[in-house]
């Protein structure tokens, strides 16, 4: 054999060897790609079934495995099949980027492979035709960029997509699972765009596809849940709970514990929404625990935030605050729940406020607030603000209150909500609206707390459960019914809301109505059927573990008890409260209930109880910055102390309830809302009984300096202040000012015309118009105090400490004695003390009587002199007596100040009469004044007084009324005015500024006499006559009659001259005060009405003396904290020191010849000087003999009618003639 065949047999042998050896690997390798398929298909099937048990990390773990080895072997399709499972693996972790990766990456296999889906891919992809696939690849990819964008909470981009999502799966056959699926999340983004009739439009849909499958899984159990929330939404419970519970059962079937904790939840909020908190607090913690238990820490979080909600509404705090912190710390260790964080501390706040700790709670607030804010939800938005308006309210921050509550009413009116939202808002409304009313009877305006009150009324919720409206409706009007006195139809409501609210189940309803009723009876006295409704309303509070109305019901059992002067029962119930006032950390209860407790002692004078219960009470509200219920229990003991003969100590009290009160009032900067503030509220009963204490201790001078402290603040305030109220005023506040002027003006030029027709003729319209007027003159008077809050830098108004007496001692004048009146009538209806203050530059006397007659005198003399009756000597000397005589003795100047108190306001003190009693008669009326009973008392009592008139003051507030007054017959007749030079001050510290403008005359003088008023029978001759007289006097006098003497001409003009003169009639409006005019001529824009609120807008500063010879222009509307707003409040305000004004309507005729006198004297005597001698000589001169009774300027506040008066004929030395006009400020 040859080498070459050798060699080729050796070749051939080796090529069959290789062949062999590669046969056996190739073989070999078959056998590993198979065992690798195999181990790709058992990864494969291993991560379906942790899909299937929703164990994605798993799922995700074992498909990325399988794909590596299918990628490995080449196996293509598989691999292309796998990646649909991944994809939707991603999608349910939300790794939406992944997800839609896959789904390219497993579309370009199939294009290259020219293939589609087989079995083993995702079911939406199985048995598809090439073309059905490119459609549903699309439609997972509208699909997965919905989900993104609903991850960016871009819910209408979302929408979009799922809907292109939801056409594409519908237009491929078998593609129904699919489309129920994309329903879902359609519902779902409905439901964030809070469209929640289109929400669950969607998920019915999607029910209806899962039926048709007979899918009793994870999906169908999600859409229930997702029904269930809606109904919740929609107020409709049952049907809540319906759908719950099939979810519920669904996923107790197939053990999912996640779901189970989810529907809990819901079935909680149900619960929560028919205020059965009891039932709400149960099912929350059972989803609590489950998400505890597989450690689900965001939902944890939001069901023990639910928790905290259960139990703040069932008034349990200290659970509910251990909850609203275990949540917060949960959300905060997460790091990405922000917003959940301001709900969070939403709800710490308000379980700071219902435990009475509005410090904490505003804290708290303001927290909330900054998260909130940024996440754009209007409705918590307003909530918060509302809650803080609610805390600074308490807190007696009055002003920032009702910015915050208007801001508050201002959010929730621009949010467009639906159903719940709609309800949840109309609650809060409600609360803001109730919580302006309750700040604006503190501040005194009861006007205004009606109108929100009103308002408050006719806020509607949307309720769906028509049910549930009405019931909240009935409640309502219950309580309106209640405030009007008409209890039988209160009654009717609260009856009728009863049985709605055990219809549907309402049990914090039921109990609040119950309670109501409960009210209702014991303000008709029937106190057995009150307790009935209470107990009833325990019992429901009980089984509900409601604390808070458990608490609340406690009190009123207490309070009737008390009523009913069983006091021991009183006391029982009042520690069963305090039981559960400790156990719930309320203090702001827990001190109402000492207090309560305090005042049960105080009744049954057992001084040293009252006395410690009173002090737990203060310590407690203290504690918290309760500062209205500190000054009431600072108050009370005070009582304790004095009753106690304490003085010292009830001295100190008082100080301090009066400190913590002007505390409160300093925090109010606008003049309004100061006015009424100490008057309400029974906050004068304090300085009524400080002055008391003060005067038992003879400590005369500080009882004059709290009488300051509680006088005319206001006016001081403002003057103190020295504000314009013109400057930087808001555009658009100024045009809406503008608007209602016109308004005002055009309803009046109707009435004008109206009246001017024969009565037969006129339209009944004119009653309904002056409605109109009044409702836009408030409307005009809060405009005003909206501009003073927009404008804080300009128009806050900051407290001036009133003068001492020793300060007033060194302002006033060596000639000149001040009487300063103040009256208490606060004990009960049979005693009415009168202080009267004698001052003069070195020393005082306090004299002290009890005048219980005293009004009615007033009321009588005035009505008798503004009528002409020749009768009214019997009461001039009756007053005189009382208010003149015991301080003549200290009267040791020619001139003396009233400053007046209440009533005597209203008196024209210059006309009343002394009988000029001799001091034999002085004795003659102690004399008769003294019998054995008397006596007695005296004796008991002289010690008190440092002189015999002080005495006879005694004897007087002793004695009863002796008909001859201890006078004797024939004693000749002389008004006051014939003995003093007289004028008046709103209040001694008033003085101070009054007395700094003080201006020397130059006899420039400003006129304005019988302006046009376009009627005929209101024309005042006589006025033309008396400005005509006065520039026969003052030379450099501009007069303007008739058409020229217009309102612009006076706006524009006043600041140039030093007297302006005003004859022509004047307008009272008592119950706008703002609105009392000097009418004058119109022109151009203006009206003819000189307002007051326009004359605070003057500057008077060169003005020395406006002179009103018009109508009752000297009177206002007298406030219970003794402002007196109405011109002279004005026109001191714009800066002259010296009105003269009148206290009646006045004579045409007489008014001018006292008027020419009154300036003829003024030339050569001060203002006081010229005005008395003007009054004697109408008195005693022939010019006051020359006057009979005439027509007179008299309009009252109702347009077009005259005020009937006696026709008689006295001649000019009646007070009627001479006596309302009044010298107020400067008397130089």
């Amino acid at each position: 054999m040859s080498l070459f065949q050798t060699k080729k047999l050796s070749l051939l042998f080796i090529i069959a060897f290789l062949l062999v050896v590669l046969q056996g690997f190739h073989i070999q390798v078959q056998a590993e790609d198979t065992d690798k398929r195999d181990t790709a298909h058992t990864l494969w099937e291993q991560g379906k079934n942790a899909f299937n048990e929703r164990d994605y990390p798993t799922a995700l773990a074992k498909f990325s495995d399988s794909l590596t080895i299918y990628k490995e072997t080449g196996d293509r399709q598989s691999e292309a099949e796998l990646l649909t499972w991944m994809a939707t693996v991603n999608k349910e972790t939300n790794d939406f980027v992944k997800a839609l990766n896959c789904l390219k990456e497993s579309k370009e296999i199939y294009n290259k492979l020219n293939s589609k889906p087989g079995e083993k891919s995702l079911s939406e992809f199985k048995n598809l035709s090439v073309k059905d696939v490119d459609e549903v690849m699309k439609a997972f990819v509208f699909f997965i960029n919905g989900r993104i964008d609903e991850e960016a909470k871009d819910y209408k981009s979302a929408l979009k997509k799922y809907n292109n999502a939801l056409q594409l799966f519908r237009e491929v056959v078998g593609k129904r699972e699919s489309e129920a699926h994309v329903q879902v999340c359609i519902g779902d983004m409905h439901l964030g765009l809070k469209n929640y009739e289109e929400a669950e439009n969607n998920y019915q849909e999607a029910l209806t596809i899962y039926r048709e499958f007979n899918k009793e899984d994870h999906d169908m159990g999600k859409t229930l849940l997702s029904v269930a929330a809606i109904s919740i939404l929609k107020d409709d419970f049952s049907k809540s709970l319906e759908y719950a519970n099939k979810a519920l059962k669904i996923f107790e079937q197939i053990d999912d514990k996640k779901g189970m904790a989810k529907v809990l939840d819901v079935i909680g909020t149900v619960y929560f929404g028919q205020g059965d908190y009891s039932n709400a607090q149960v099912f929350h913690e059972r989803a609590l625990t489950l998400y505890l238990d597989f450690g689900d820490k965001e939902n944890e979080a939001l069901a023990a935030s639910d928790l905290g909600n259960d139990y703040r509404l069932l008034g349990s705090f200290n659970l509910a605050l251990k909850y609203y912190k275990q949540a917060l710390d949960t959300i905060q260790e997460l790091g990405n729940l922000s917003y959940e964080e301001g709900l969070l501390f939403y709800g710490i706040g308000q379980v700071y406020s219902e435990m009475g700790d509005n410090k904490e709670a505003l804290e708290a607030y303001n927290k909330a607030m900054q998260i909130i804010k940024k996440n754009n939800d209007l409705i918590i938005h307003g909530e918060v603000l509302i809650d803080i308006g609610v805390a600074n309210s308490y807190l007696g921050n009055y002003l920032e209150a009702i910015s915050n509550l208007e801001e508050g009413l201002e959010i929730l009116k621009s949010s467009k909500e639906n159903i719940i939202m709609d309800s949840k808002r109309a609650y809060h409304q409600r609360k803001a609206l109730r919580t302006l009313a309750d700040i604006y009877i503190r501040l005194g305006d009861d006007e205004k707390a009606k109108e929100y009150d009103l308002k408050r009324k006719k806020v509607e919720g949307t309720e769906s459960n028509i049910k549930m409206r009405q019931m909240t409706y009935l409640l309502d009007y219950g309580h309106l019914f209640s405030k009007e006195e008409r209890f039988d139809k209160a009654l009717d409501n609260y009856q009728q809301a009863l049985a709605l609210s055990k219809e549907i189940g309402n049990k914090q309803y039921e109990g609040t109505l119950l309670i109501s009723i409960g009210d209702t009876y014991k303000t008709l006295g029937k106190y057995s059927k009150a307790l009935d409704f209470y107990r009833q309303a325990l019992k429901v509070s009980n089984k509900q573990k409601d604390k808070g109305t458990e608490l609340e019901t406690l009190f009123k059992i207490a309070l009737t008890y008390i009523q009913q002067q069983d006091y021991q029962n009183a006391l029982d119930y009042c520690e069963q409260a305090l039981i559960i006032a400790k156990e719930i950390g309320d203090k702001n209860d827990e001190a109402y209930c000492f207090g309560m407790m305090g005042i049960i002692y105080l009744e049954q004078k057992e001084s040293e109880k009252e006395k410690k219960y009173f002090e737990r009470a203060l310590r407690l509200s203290k504690e918290i910055n309760e500062q209205n219920m500190t000054w009431k229990i600072q108050h009370l003991l005070g009582l304790n102390a004095s009753n106690s003969g304490q003085l010292e100590k009830a001295k100190g009290y008082y100080s301090e309830a009066i400190n913590t009160i002007e505390s409160i009032r300093g925090k109010i900067s606008v003049e309004e809302y100061k006015i009424g503030f100490i008057g309400k509220g029974n906050k004068l009963l304090v300085y009524n009984n400080m002055i008391s204490v003060l005067w038992r201790l003879k400590e005369y001078d500080e009882a004059f300096n709290y009488v300051e402290r509680s006088k005319s603040r206001a006016l001081l305030d403002l003057l103190g202040n020295k504000i314009k109220l013109k400057k930087g005023k808001d555009k658009e506040l100024n045009q809406e000012e503008m608007k209602l002027q016109k308004k005002i003006n055009e309803l009046l030029e109707k009435i004008r015309k109206e009246q001017s027709k024969p009565k037969e003729k006129q339209r009944a319209l004119i009653k309904e118009w002056n409605m109109e007027v009044e409702r836009a003159r408030k409307e005009f008077e809060s405009l005003l105090i909206n501009i003073k809050q927009e404008n804080p830098e300009l128009y806050s108004i900051v407290s001036v400490n009133p003068l001492t007496l020793k300060e007033i001692q060194v302002l006033i004048e060596p000639d000149t004695t001040l009487l300063e009146y103040y009256l208490d009538g606060s004990n009960n209806d049979n005693i009415l003390f009168l202080y009267c203050w004698v001052i003069n530059k070195n020393e005082y006397r306090l004299l002290v009587q009890n005048v219980p007659e005293l009004y009615s005198k007033i009321t009588s003399f005035r009505e008798k002199i503004a009528t002409l009756q020749p009768d009214y000597e019997k009461e001039a000397r009756e007053l005189y007596d009382l208010l003149i005589r015991p301080a003549k003795p200290y009267i040791k100047t020619k001139k003396i100040c009233i400053v007046p108190h209440s009533v005597l306001h209203y008196l024209p003190f210059q006309a009343l009469v002394n009988t000029c009693p001799s001091e034999e008669t002085i004795a003659c009326y102690l004399d008769n004044l003294l019998n054995d009973t008397e006596r007695e008392k005296v004796e008991e009592h002289l010690t008190r007084c440092d002189n015999c008139f002080q005495q006879t003051i005694l004897l007087h507030s002793l004695r009863k009324e002796t008909k001859e007054n201890g006078y004797k017959e024939g004693d000749p007749t002389r008004f006051l005015i014939e003995e003093y030079d007289i004028f008046y001050a709103p209040s001694a510290s008033v003085l101070k500024f009054v007395l700094e403008k003080r201006k020397k005359d130059t006899g420039k003088v400003l006129a304005f006499g019988n302006p046009e008023l376009d009627d005929k029978e209101i024309n005042l001759p006589h006025a033309e006559e008396e400005v005509e007289s006065i520039k026969e006097i003052y030379p450099d006098t501009a007069i303007f009659i008739k058409d020229k003497a217009t309102e612009e001409k006076a706006k524009r003009l006043s600041g140039d001259y030093d007297i302006i003169h005003f004859a022509s009639h004047g307008e009272l409006n008592p119950e706008s005060p703002l609105f009392s005019c000097i009418k004058m001529a119109k022109e151009k824009d203006e009206d003819g009405r000189l307002e007051t609120h326009e004359i605070f807008n003057l500057n008077l500063e060169n003005t020395s003396l406006v002179t009103l010879s018009a109508c009752e222009t000297g009177l206002g509307k007298l406030t219970s904290g003794d402002e007196l707003i109405g011109l002279t409040r004005g026109f001191i305000y714009a800066g002259t020191p010296s009105i003269i004004a009148s206290l009646w309507m006045v004579n045409d005729k007489s008014t001018s010849d006292l008027m020419s006198l009154f300036y003829k004297n003024l030339k050569t005597h001060s203002k006081v000087e010229a005005l008395r001698m003007a009054q004697l000589e109408m008195i005693n001169g022939e010019i006051g003999r020359g006057i009979v009774r005439g027509v007179g300027g008299i309009t009252t506040s109702k347009e077009g009618e005259d005020k009937p008066q006696l026709s008689t004929t006295v001649n000019g030395s009646h007070p009627y003639f001479w006596a309302p006009f009044i010298l107020l400020g400067d008397w130089k």
